[in-house]
């Protein structure tokens, strides 16, 4: 079995939001089970041509090497809303070695889901409604152990990167619809220590408001986790950030070590204390990046239902804030401190997910997913904070819609670039 199909016991809950009264409040909420099989990680990403919610997920199989990759479509409200028929999965992957999905990653008429297949890097990509899958067209046979993606800010590139366990290092790739975009990586970062050999997930978004620069977060083989901030046109690492430091450097897998980069915000646990840790780099001023950052703690790794977790990560649609979702919700607007709300599943683990939406009555909505129990998972519509007040000595008009204030009208899945 795959070291991402251990500890698998559950499929996927949802994450609260806080209210006026910093309480959660669930607008909708249901359960589902794709193939009465643990489910053991789960993407989303907006279908391209419309405004449905793509949903990919991996289940653990009946044996060793047994995973399978499964993938639904539907309108964002037939998710959470238990009135509603609900999407229904189909095998993308039957019977395979899937693990480490990455994405959704959309970009113009492709969104891709990065994983491994067999110890290899391999795509899925859907255009006009069809997924395929194909392994990128690189020559090695070397063994390969994470995936992940991202857009840049101006959606013309799609960035990938794979962790190389062979030669420890991480390759990116840049892909802008070339035809020899994914044979060769752009470059290659050396002294990776990954995720088979006790490193976290390395992780990549788009850096904020700049077309062609991303954030990067891995850990090196001496234990640092560093968080890079580097260009492609041209290439160009514009910083090297210490982002925590484990001793000794991990020497072997243990857990699935999860993690998520937004902009200058990270989550993750890099000191292997079996806390999270949130951050938000400093790099305002170069020097400040060669020590750590000040961490907020923001709860355990282990779970009552798996033994680590995989943050997921969105934006908000009205206010732009970055929301880590984990068993809690961590928010963090621009220029201010992070802020915390529980949720319907705390303490369950395992593998989150989230997108930030638009519905016709609330502003700032996500809809959530992950672990509830044995071989179900529950996607949620979550609200996240009212309007803010007006200021004083303006005059402010009450807006309804007087509509059904459960139905989405867009989705932004793909926007982490929109806030820091």
């Amino acid at each position: 079995m795959s070291a991402y199909s251990l500890s698998a016991l559950g499929a996927l809950v949802a994450l609260g939001v806080s209210s006026l009264a910093c309480a959660d409040q669930v607008l909708s909420s249901r359960s589902l089970s794709p193939n009465g099989r643990p489910v053991q990680e789960i993407r989303f990403g907006e279908e391209p041509g419309g405004n449905n919610l793509r949903v990919v997920i991996v289940t653990n199989g009946p044996t060793a090497g047994t995973t399978t990759l499964l993938t639904g479509v539907g309108a964002p409200h037939l998710w959470y809303d238990p009135s509603q028929q609900a999407p229904t999965f189909t095998d993308v992957i039957a019977s395979g070695t899937v693990f480490s999905l990455g994405g959704g990653c959309r970009r113009g008429n492709q969104l891709d889901f990065p994983f491994i297949n067999g110890n290899r890097p391999q795509i899925m990509r859907v255009q006009n409604g069809q997924a395929t899958v194909f392994p990128l067209p690189i020559t090695d046979n070397l063994l390969y152990d994470s995936a992940e993606c991202a857009v840049s800010p101006d959606f013309l590139e799609t960035w990938f990167i794979y962790s190389n366990r062979n030669t420890n290092r991480l390759s990116v790739f840049v892909d802008d619809g070339g035809p020899n975009d994914l044979v060769v990586p752009i470059t290659n970062f050396p002294s990776v220590k990954t995720p088979f050999q006790g490193g976290i997930r390395p992780q990549i978004s788009p850096y904020p408001g700049e077309p062609r620069v991303m954030s990067l977060l891995f850990m090196e083989t001496d234990g640092e986790t560093r968080w890079k901030k580097f260009s492609t046109n041209p290439f160009n690492v514009d910083f090297d950030c210490l982002t925590g430091a484990q001793v000794p450097p991990p020497t072997g897998f243990t857990i699935p070590r999860g993690a998520r980069v937004a902009g200058n915000s990270v989550i993750g646990d890099f000191n292997d204390d079996g806390q999270l840790e949130f951050a938000f780099i400093d790099t305002t001023t170069p020097g400040a990046c060669a020590t750590s950052p000040v961490y907020t703690p923001a709860g355990p790794v282990a779970g009552t239902g798996y033994n680590w977790t995989e943050p997921g990560a969105a934006v908000s649609a009205e206010r732009r804030f970055i929301a880590f979702v984990y068993g809690q919700l961590l928010s963090r607007q621009a220029g201010s401190q992070p802020t915390f709300a529980p949720g319907p599943g705390p303490g369950s683990g395992g593998p989150f997910d989230a997108c930030g939406l638009f519905t016709v009555e609330q502003d700032d909505v996500l809809i959530t997913a992950v672990a509830e129990a044995l071989n179900n998972f529950r996607f949620s519509q979550y609200w996240k904070f009212p309007p803010p007040p007006p200021p004083p000595g303006r005059d402010e008009v009450f807006r309804s819609s007087m509509e059904n204030p459960g139905v989405a009208l867009t989705l932004l899945c793909s926007e982490l670039g929109l806030s820091q």
